[in-house]
């Protein structure tokens, strides 16, 4: 028998869910990236010379 590692054994599946995490779920739920992405689009700030 080989002994399993953490890797392997679903040690992931344990961990606490990050705020972030948490947060990108919810709003995966409540609207599209698309739709996101076409709201946040005028305000963000554009690559432009320094």
């Amino acid at each position: 028998m080989r002994q399993s590692t953490l890797a392997t054994g679903g040690f992931n599946a344990h961990c606490k869910t990050t705020r972030k995490a948490a947060f990108v779920a919810r709003t995966d739920k409540l609207m599209l990236g698309d739709v996101l992405l076409a709201l946040i689009e005028p305000h963000y700030p554009k690559a432009r010379n320094g």
